[in-house]
């Protein structure tokens, strides 16, 4: 059976509702690739991922979590695929993901121009999704992370973040930076904001906000691990992609330290 999927990249909505009735039209599936969507909602109030057949969420990239996802569907009667002689547990899928986050941190560490310290990144990314995929099956999640998700307070964590991207976002006034997306699309909860830097500048610029004790993440290959698919405009501007953090966690002090330095930059 034929499908599209839609990116909810970063948390910016996609015209789904337009495009759920040109699939269902045809008898076409729409799945919502949710990842970075979490609590994201639509102006009229419906879900990010409530519009396709299917839409799937990834936990860590917005709560502080190193395991745990969800799959949503319109079927009552899917059952998820399992695989024969599974012998990855949770714990182990978060250990991956543990070792993927510890390859970041280095990174962001190194002096620019180590571009080996960034391909670690690429190899850990790839190697758990490529393992994950093959040896892990739907499971309960672990004990830390159902109990982060069941004392998560999901509107007072969406307004706060939301409330943080809208203050970097009004403070930013280095004209050197593009941003790229809609930053501003009301309900949604930003995992990041992102920027274009000038050509060759990424890595110094990254360089400079670390020494002020700012972590801007660095796109690298950023669509590398979709083989076959073509994304000519991201390709393009790959070296230039910076995200800037929006944490809910940032208190006021926190967040004037970030908008100073990005603009000195």
């Amino acid at each position: 059976k034929r499908a599209v999927v839609v990116v909810h990249h970063l948390g910016q909505a996609q015209p789904v509702a337009e495009l759920a009735e040109w699939c269902r039209s045809r008898s076409v599936l729409l799945i919502e690739d949710c990842a970075q969507a979490l609590l994201s909602c639509h102006p009229g109030g419906a879900p990010y991922g409530s519009h396709g057949d299917m839409a799937g969420f990834s936990l860590g990239k917005l709560l502080p979590l190193t395991d745990g996802a969800a799959l949503v569907t319109r079927d009552p009667a899917f059952t998820p695929p399992r695989a024969e002689g599974v012998s990855r547990t949770a714990a182990e899928a978060a250990g991956l993901m543990r070792a993927h986050l510890a390859a970041v941190e280095s990174a962001h560490r190194a002096p620019p121009g180590h571009d080996d310290a960034w391909q670690a990144v690429d190899a850990t990314y790839r190697h758990a999704y490529q393992v994950l995929s093959r040896d892990f099956a739907p499971s309960l999640p672990t004990a830390s992370t159902a109990d982060i998700v069941a004392r998560l307070d999901a509107s007072a964590f969406a307004e706060r973040r939301r409330a943080v991207a809208e203050r970097v976002a009004s403070g930013i006034a280095n004209s050197a930076l593009l941003p790229f997306g809609d930053w501003h699309l009301p309900g949604s909860v930003p995992t990041a904001l992102g920027v274009l830097v000038p050509a060759g500048r990424r890595s110094a610029w990254v360089a400079q906000a670390q020494r002020s004790g700012v972590l801007l993440s660095s796109l690298v290959q950023l669509w590398d691990y979709t083989d076959g698919i073509d994304c000519p405009n991201d390709i393009d501007h790959r070296d230039r992609h910076v995200l800037i953090p929006v944490g809910e966690n940032l208190d006021e002090a926190s967040i004037d330290h970030l908008v100073r330095t990005i603009n000195r930059l």
